[in-house]
């Protein structure tokens, strides 16, 4: 009999469930421990068929300071300025291309981290920030991936997060200044995994890269000018240059 998992939603069949639990009088069955360990914190939330919601009018608004990489100098970056004031939930933009910054105040119950930096990659821009690696033991369900991804995504101060269940791993694009490591790893364990060291767990600084491929590709022209510009000195100036006087 094909079933589905009551905390990832994965189909699997009864009779080849990892383990099944009963409650209320009715049975439910699990893909994998993760999934078991997230019903047993609170096995009523999966019983429940309706609830009761609210809402609250107050709007509260949150204020981010995005550094953003090569927003232009000499023109406004007005493409950028209208996609993100176009967001639902997005109430005030301001760019700062002096500083490399982009302040936005926004409803985070319609708008996420998330969505405003895919905004502004869709404008043709990069968030800078940090980029790290965690392992996660175990991770075998499919379904689970996108729960995590999910978690990891509402986490403060996360851009963006890919899990890969091939390689048991997350990466994350995060601001250093909003979020921590240790609050990456909370969102893991939420479902019921547990997060280890990757490959390279070593946090990335993207900004830093950024600095140094600039720094790298400004030498380069350095370079390149100064050879060019000494076969046109010594033709330039051959009185200078005994060889090409004599």
């Amino acid at each position: 009999m094909t079933v589905r998992d009551p905390v990832c939603g994965m189909e699997i069949e009864s009779e080849s469930a990892f383990a099944k639990r009963e409650h209320m009088g009715q049975m439910f069955y699990f893909c994998s421990q993760s999934c078991v360990d997230q019903f047993d914190k609170d096995p009523h939330r999966y019983v429940m068929t309706s609830a009761t919601t609210g809402f609250n009018p107050e709007q509260t608004l949150f204020r981010i300071e995005l550094p953003v990489a090569d927003l232009p100098m000499i023109r406004p970056a007005a493409k950028l300025e209208a996609g993100l004031r176009s967001l639902n939930g997005v109430d005030r933009v301001t760019v700062n291309a002096g500083a490399g910054l982009v302040q936005l105040d926004y409803d985070p119950q319609k708008i996420n981290l998330v969505g405003l930096a895919d905004a502004i990659r869709s404008a043709g821009y990069t968030v800078d920030g940090a980029q790290t690696r965690i392992g996660i033991e175990n991770l075998r369900c499919a379904s689970c991936v996108k729960f995590i991804e999910d978690e990891l995504k509402a986490t403060q101060g996360v851009l963006n997060a890919n899990v890969n269940i091939a390689t048991q791993e997350a990466t994350v694009d995060y601001l250093p200044q909003n979020t921590t490591l240790s609050q990456l790893n909370a969102a893991i364990e939420t479902w019921g995994y547990k997060p280890r060291a990757a490959l390279s767990d070593a946090p990335v600084d993207k900004q830093e890269e950024a600095h140094a491929r600039e720094y790298s590709r400004l030498m380069k022209m350095f370079w390149f000018a100064a050879i060019i510009s000494v076969p046109v000195l010594l033709f330039a100036y051959p009185q200078y240059v005994p060889l090409i006087r004599d």
